[in-house]
Order: C-alpha cells, then structure tokens, then sequence
C-alpha cells in the first residue's frame, strides 16, 4: 500500500519481505553446493563474519569451536510428551544453543511488548477510478478502536526471515533477536490478533529459506520445529491458565504449526483432547495444508466464518493471471496432496465462487502505518479454487495493489497485510462465538 505522503505505486518497501516465493535459480544452487559442503567443513559463521580455520576472530568475537557436532540431541523435553527426533547442527556455533523460554527474553513479542502496540494510525480512504483521479481521504484512528475485552490468546509464529544467501542452515536465537524483519513480520501481522487476544510469538531457530530448494534438509525444520513446540508448551505452562487461544503464523511459521496440530492435537490423548478444547481457530496462512495433513480426523477444515474448535483456516494468495502457485511445488516440503484455501471474503473454501470487492474491507501498508480501502470497500475481489489456490483479480486498483505484490502475481509476502482487515474482523467473530 502506498502512504499518504507518496504517489501510488511509488512504494515497493517490504514490512515482511520473508517469503519461500523468492526462489534461488536451481543451476545457481548446484554450483554453489561444493562451495557451501567446504564453508560447513571448516568456517564457524557468525551472520555477517567470516570467522575460519587459519584466521584471527575480532576483539571481542565468539572464538569458534574446536569442533564442530556432527550431531546432538534435540533441546530439553517441553513438560508434556516429546516426539523422537534427530537434530544436526549447523555453521553459526549460537545455533547449538537452544532457547530457554523460561527467559522472557527468547520471545519476540509477549503481550506487553512494544512492538504489539504498533496499529494502523488512520484510514486512508482513496476515490477515483485510475491513477489520473485517485485522491485520498485521511481519518485518524483512535488508539481506543483497537482494545477489546475478549479474554483469549494468541501463539503466533513468524514466517522466514532468515535469506536465500545466509550461509548457515538456521538462524540462532541471538541473530533473530537483532532481526529487524522478524519485529517488522509481528508489527504487521500478529497485531491482526493483538488486542484481541494476548500475542505470544517466540524468536526461534528458523530454517534458512534456501532450505526449501535443497533436497535432504529436513534437519534444518526440525531443529526449527524444536523450538516451535517448545516454545508452545512453555506458553501452556508459563501464561495460559486455562484460556482459550488461537494458533496463527505464515510460510514457515504455518509450516511448523501444522507439524504442531498433526503431532499434538490431531492424536487421540488426553493431552490432545485438552488442547483441543481450548483451541479457537488455527490460522496457517502461506503454506499448503488440507484435510490429509490430519490424518486422525481431529483437527478439520473451518466451515464458514464463525466455525471454531479444533479448526484450521488457509490460503496463498496469487493473481488471477499467475499460472503456477509456487508455494504448491515445494516437493518433500509439501504437507497435502489436497490443499485448502478460504476466501477471507466470505470463508467458504476451494468453492471457486468470486466473492465481489465489496467485501474486501481494506489493507494495510507494508509497515502497518494505514489502513486502506475504497468507496467500493477494498481492493480486490477473490476466488478460492477447487485446486486450493486464493486468486485475486487485482486490475481494478492496480497502482494501490502492486505495492503488495511480490512478483509476477505473487502475493506471499504481504496476503496478510492486503487481508488485514477482514482478518481481524474475523478473529474477533471467532472469539465471540467461542465464549458465547
């Protein structure tokens, strides 16, 4: 979206430019392979240091390791049940130091946390039907609009921010907590949840996105995923008492909370049928996921706007002209063969009916700043396909939705800055019918 102070169109900035739709070429990939094979052999990489065998670490910098781990054992058990699995360590010697999430301070976001507290200070209304005509009408916001008293949570988990060219496997905890982009993913996407619900998100060692394009580097997810079901179980401990909440990331946040829901909620346990009861709705947005990625049954595909329980909700955006939907041809990375995509216009899903701009409510910018809509309501309208694809026909405003737009008609980095509004408005729907 653009802000109120440029042209449409002009802006290109990304608030969460972490997306598994910037795909490295394959050619360029296989010829840096022997390169990186010898940098894993005998570099210990902080991010942004070249710290190797025959060389002199800085005043200051962490001395590598005398050796490197070919393997160790996942971090401590969370207190309930803990699946068996094998993790491998990589390149920045950090990444062998798991979270404690006992330490407020492994948590990019807890409910008091500034960076929650960033809201859409005004709407930003445009009129005009082309670029020639647009004008735009500024109202402020009350920071009051925002508070609602709805006793629910969030755990939220942040998509990758972790880029194509890092040279490590994962991300440590110490670089996410330097990682602009993982506070810019929160202001722009938890604060969908926050102020209705408490936000949780936890730093967490991420998986590099060039991960996704290399065949055989499940190690690296499952690390990442260590430390997603860790940092839930800390949450159930350390801060839930017993409230109901939702589960919500994006790309490879919503990988792992799908692996989470699979393993822990959709198994037949007492454990499971607990956290069942307290679960709202699951937002696994940007990445595929369908009814065979829970193959038990208990944990199903949300039924219209206002389904809750142990549901989950779903989509990857794409233009109407884009062919492919790149997100649907990540091979072994793939959980479903059938994936699901809602309509956040209406909530139905994979029922191929376009829902009209109408009821599109409006977008956000890239940092969060404005909301954005027209006197037509937003932007686009939509269609969730029968082949599980959310396609958007994005023409009618196209100077307005081309600052959202990845490449080429993909919309992955921003589909929940352009879906801002209706989400919420969702997430608070939800919720109420939870408690009533």
């Amino acid at each position: 979206m653009t802000t109120a102070t440029q042209r449409p169109g002009d802006i290109k900035e990304r608030g969460a430019t972490s997306t598994m739709g910037n795909k490295l070429p394959h050619d360029a990939t296989v010829q840096a392979e022997a390169e990186l094979q010898e940098e894993h052999r005998r570099c210990s990489v902080l991010p942004g240091s070249d710290v190797c065998e025959g060389s002199e670490p800085e005043a200051g910098a962490a001395a590598p390791a005398s050796e490197m781990e070919e393997h160790a054992s996942p971090p401590s058990a969370a207190p309930m049940s803990s699946p068996a699995y094998k993790v491998e360590w990589y390149m920045d010697q950090r990444v062998r130091h798991a979270p404690d999430y006992d330490d407020d301070e492994t948590w990019a976001a807890l409910p008091d946390s500034e960076v929650l507290r960033h809201k859409p200070q005004q709407t930003i209304t445009v009129r005009g039907a082309s670029l020639f005509e647009y004008s735009e009408e500024k109202v402020k916001i009350d920071p009051a609009h925002w508070a609602d008293d709805i006793a629910a949570d969030c755990f939220y988990v942040h998509p990758t921010t972790y880029g194509p060219l890092s040279r490590g496997h994962n991300q440590s905890i110490a670089a996410s907590q330097q990682d602009k982009e993982v506070y810019a993913c929160v202001r722009t996407q938890a604060t969908v949840f926050d102020g209705v619900c408490r936000v949780f998100s936890p730093h967490y060692r991420q998986a590099c996105l060039r991960m996704y394009i290399e065949e055989g580097r499940q190690n690296a997810f499952d690390l990442a995923y260590s430390d997603v079901r860790e940092a839930f179980f800390a949450y159930i401990r350390r801060f839930n008492n017993g409230r109901p909440f939702f589960l919500a990331g994006h790309s490879q946040g919503s990988q792992h909370l799908i692996r989470l829901l699979r393993e822990e909620f959709d198994v037949d346990t007492e454990q499971a049928a607990a956290l069942r009861s307290q679960l709202i709705c699951a937002y696994a947005l940007g990445f595929g996921v369908g009814v065979d990625s829970f193959p038990h049954g208990n944990v199903r595909v949300a039924e219209g706007a206002e389904d809750i329980g142990s549901v989950f909700v779903s989509f990857c955006t794409i233009s109407l002209a884009k062919q492919n939907v790149g997100l649907h041809q990540l091979g072994e990375y793939m959980l479903t063969s059938q994936p699901i995509a809602h309509n956040p216009l209406s909530w139905r899903y994979n029922d191929d009916q376009e829902v009209i701009i109408n009821e599109h409510l409006g977008s956000i910018d890239a940092k969060g700043d404005s909301i954005y809509k027209t006197l037509h309501g937003g932007f686009v309208s939509a269609k969730a396909t029968k082949a599980g694809e959310l396609r958007i026909e994005d023409q009618k405003y196209r100077a307005y939705t081309q600052a959202l737009e990845d490449a080429g008609g993909e919309y992955h980095s921003m589909e929940i800055n352009l879906f801002w509004v209706n989400l919420r408005e969702n997430v608070k729907l939800r919720a109420h019918a939870f408690h009533q």
